[in-house]
């Protein structure tokens, strides 16, 4: 009795050692793939699952395809085998994963067989790509770019260490390496004595190149040599490439091991390829490594910000450096003096006001338009009639270009009236055929009456009249003009240039005090941040009655005025509608353009579009990845151009006062239309095709987040890298080469050049416009900070103000936020105008703020 007590334990705890191992032996974890995996449509990557301890009996997991982006089953991966089973002994099976469509596809695993096992991730996710979205896409893209740069600049130094040598339509002028042109065509000491110091010409090349380095991008000397917009323009240009390099180096040391080692756990033996638990496009809220990406984008919000106060740091720096600047001490009454007051008037009036040594000048406008349409009209004569007889006179000589001898006309392009007379009376021919060397040759400065009628003795009889017509016009004087010049009359307006920004804040503060005592509830109110002492000037005893109709401005530089939009009433109804008008064409040209934009980039986001099926079926050829890779974002690039040509000229015709304010109207412009563009219309484009197709018809509660998953898959490919490769690579190199003006502009008015004026201004470049720069600039930087900005930025606010299931949680791979925020401007687009409700604004203002153009 005693002994079978004594073994009544050790049953017992022979018996619970032997449950514990059954179980230990009989139940485990069955490691799948977790995160996500990149596949190249057409090709396999093979996965392995694993059991942890080693099955005593065989384990089988199914494998379910599911598609969130509502694709096509025929385009579903294959996976095979679709059941693994690992056998009874061995610690792990294999499948392989073929991709056939392009799109993002989940993966769910279940055991179905020895359920004492368990998988330890529920669902993981595979990416087919296109091969030109991999990394062989992105190297191509790279590597095409870097050669055309390469290639450009070898041709840029080429042609600078022998400008001498002249190419048929490229011509060089003669300027080396680090050289200044003399575009002015300055006498070479004059040239010498006003850029030598400064640029070192006539030194070694060595020596150029060390001034060149070292030559500040926004010094005086720039600022004296090129102005104050070059030096803006170049400071922004070496920021951001400052800004670029800076973030490069975090995200390669953050968000790539992140992307690219995240899923290599150190317990995970079994895994063969790199499956990712984050992606570029991609941030799951329950991945540890989420918050890598948010760190990231929040340091890029402060690297943005610094971009910004910098900026502004440097344009008021510039203004106190630059010699020649007057418009930040000087002032634009815009409106307000008496109309028979002149300049001098004026100066004694402010001497009383303000102290004299203050002023330093005064600048009455008056009202010329009518003496400068005349003078215009004359001077527009003058070069008809030089151009008439020069080319009667070359033609007979047979010196014409063949350009004007066919095709005759003005020196920008042809005249069709002109070409038909030419060609009715045999004038090419005639010309080509019959021509005398030795024939007279007309010159402006000692033509006589004799060599004038020798030129024309066989010209057209209309010709014969119009010349006539002209000399008439041209020997007869004007006389009508010196009495519109004696009985000019003021516009109202002046410029006020101070000797100092303080003089000019001290006169703005005089003009508000005498407006503050007229309507004190109307127009300024009192300035309770002003540190000086207004006290002081209400008891000067002076009389401010002309400061309380003065309208004042911020003066533009002298050089930057448009003299002719300075009139007495600068809100009268004819400026107004002229406004109103350029703005509705400026709206349709944007229409126009955007639509082609927005089919080419939905036509490159369709992963169903067959405008690339010819192609895409050799994804190895060089011609099959430049067309499908290269093309497309290149002729978006050129719809941008054509667009923002489009829109630089509208602005010529607006009546803006100064040069700046115009290209300041054609930034924003051109910023929105790029922002407008390339990213928000094509979105709704993709949008309305979604709702009009099939996926759209059953549109319901849930659905909009498949758009989303669909449009941010395609977001997440080499589209966008490419255009902003071409921007920053193929953009800079036609910049440097000045491929538009060289290639196109000047050849063209060379052709057609016939007077030795003609000659020079075809020779001179064209005027750089920054606004434009600054558009294409400012797209490409949105671009580029769009695809680390906006998921990883916009996910803490969509947590913060909502609260899922965190089993749906576990189970999606995108974050709340591009549910939720996109989820609500799915419903603003499609509710009725009473069901909308206002979107978080929380979630969309800092990325709002970033985008937005700062003009410096």
């Amino acid at each position: 009795m005693r002994r079978r007590m004594l073994l009544t334990p050790w049953l017992g705890l022979v018996v619970a050692v032997l449950l514990l191992v059954q179980r230990v032996r009989g139940g485990g974890i069955v490691l799948v793939p977790s995160g996500s995996v990149n596949l190249v449509s057409g090709r396999n990557v093979t996965g392995f699952l694993s059991c942890d301890p080693p099955p005593t009996n065989d384990v089988v997991i199914d494998m379910a395809l599911t598609s969130r982006g509502g694709e096509s089953e025929r385009n579903f991966p294959v996976i095979t085998p679709n059941r693994v089973r690992i056998r009874a002994g061995t610690t792990s099976a294999s499948f392989t994963v073929e991709g056939r469509g392009e799109g993002r596809f989940y993966v769910q695993y279940q055991v179905t067989l020895n359920l004492d096992y368990h998988v330890k991730h529920a669902e993981s996710v595979i990416m087919v790509l296109s091969a030109n979205d991999g990394w062989e896409g992105i190297q191509f893209q790279i590597g095409l770019n870097l050669a055309v740069f390469g290639a450009g600049l070898v041709f840029f130094v080429w042609r600078r260490l022998f400008p001498r040598l002249r190419l048929p339509i490229w011509h060089s002028h003669p300027a080396g390496l680090f050289e200044r042109i003399n575009f002015d065509q300055l006498p070479p000491g004059k040239f010498q004595s006003k850029y030598g110091m400064a640029l070192r010409h006539g030194s070694s090349l060595s020596d150029r190149a060390r001034r060149f380095v070292s030559l500040p991008c926004d010094g005086k000397d720039v600022i004296e040599i090129a102005g104050l917009d070059a030096a803006l323009s170049m400071r922004l240009h070496a920021d951001l490439g400052h800004l670029f390099l800076f973030l490069t180096v975090f995200s390669v040391g953050v968000l790539i091991p992140i992307h690219y080692m995240s899923g290599k756990d150190s317990d995970d033996p079994y895994l063969d390829v790199s499956f990712q638990e984050t992606t570029i496009g991609n941030v799951p809220l329950q991945s540890h490594w989420y918050w890598g990406h948010v760190a990231m984008t929040y340091l890029t919000v402060l690297c943005v910000l610094r971009l910004l106060k910098r900026q502004d740091d440097v344009g008021q720096r510039v203004n106190v450096d630059s010699t020649r600047a007057v418009g930040h001490r000087s002032v634009l009454i815009s409106s307000g003096l008496p109309k028979d007051m002149n300049s001098f008037q004026l100066r004694q009036s402010l001497a009383k006001i303000c102290c004299p040594a203050d002023i330093k000048a005064t600048v009455v406008i008056h009202d010329l338009q009518s003496l400068y349409r005349i003078l215009d009209q004359r001077v527009k004569l003058r070069n008809e009639y030089n151009r008439l007889l020069t080319t009667y006179a070359r033609a007979n000589s047979g010196t014409l270009p063949g350009c004007v001898r066919w095709c005759p006309g003005g020196v920008c392009c042809p005249s069709v009236p002109e070409v038909i007379s030419s060609y009715v009376s045999c004038l090419p021919c005639r010309s080509l055929c019959c021509s005398v060397p030795s024939q007279v040759q007309y010159s402006p400065e000692h033509s006589g009456a004799r060599d004038i009628a020798s030129i024309l003795e066989n010209a057209l009889l209309r010709d014969r009249l119009r010349a006539a017509s002209i000399q008439k016009e041209l020997e007869s004087f004007p006389s009508h003009v010196l009495d519109l010049y004696a009985k000019r009359q003021s516009t109202g307006a002046a410029f006020v240039v101070f000797s100092t920004v303080k003089a000019k804040l001290d006169f703005d503060e005089r003009v508000r005090l005498a407006q503050k005592r007229q309507l004190p509830e109307i127009v300024f109110p009192w300035d309770v941040m002003s540190h000086r002492d207004l006290t002081k000037l209400e008891e000067q005893p002076v009389d401010t009655s002309i400061l309380k109709s003065l309208v004042l401005r911020a003066a533009p530089e002298p050089d930057d005025v448009n003299w002719p939009n300075l009139t007495y009433k600068p809100q009268s109804v004819k400026r107004l509608c002229m406004f109103v008008f350029y703005q509705l064409m400026t709206v349709v040209i944007i229409i126009v353009f955007s639509t082609p934009t927005a089919v080419l980039i939905y036509m490159k986001l369709d992963n169903q579009s067959a405008v690339y099926a010819m192609f895409t079926q050799d994804v190895t050829s060089i011609v099959a990845k430049f067309a499908t890779s290269y093309l497309p974002s290149l002729l978006l690039i050129a719809v941008n151009w054509c667009l923002l040509t489009s829109l630089f000229y509208v602005t010529t015709f607006e009546p803006w006062l100064s040069e700046s304010e115009r290209m300041k109207s054609f930034l924003k412009k051109g910023f929105s239309y790029l922002l407008l563009s390339s990213i928000v219309l094509p979105s709704i484009g993709v949008t309305a095709v979604y709702l009009a197709s099939e996926q759209g018809s059953s549109f319901h509660h849930g659905s909009e987040a498949a758009y989303i998953e669909k449009f941010m898959f395609q977001l997440g490919r080499n589209f966008f890298i490419a255009y902003v490769c071409q921007r920053a690579f193929l953009g800079s190199i036609l910049q440097l080469l000045r491929v538009g003006e060289r290639f196109v502009y000047q050849p063209w008015l060379r052709a057609r050049a016939v007077t030795k004026a003609e000659r020079r201004d075809a020779d001179r470049p064209w005027p750089y416009y920054f606004g434009y720069d600054y558009a294409v600039v400012l797209s490409t930087f949105m671009v580029t900070l769009l695809g680390v900005v906006l998921s990883p930025l916009l996910t803490p606010f969509g947590v913060s103000c909502r609260r899922r299931d965190q089993d749906a949680h576990r189970r999606r791979v995108g974050g709340v936020l591009l549910h939720e925020v996109f989820h609500d401007e799915v419903q603003l687009a499609v509710r009725p105008p009473e069901e909308r409700r206002p979107r978080p604004r929380c979630a969309i203002g800092v990325h709002d703020y970033l985008c937005l153009p700062r003009p410096v």
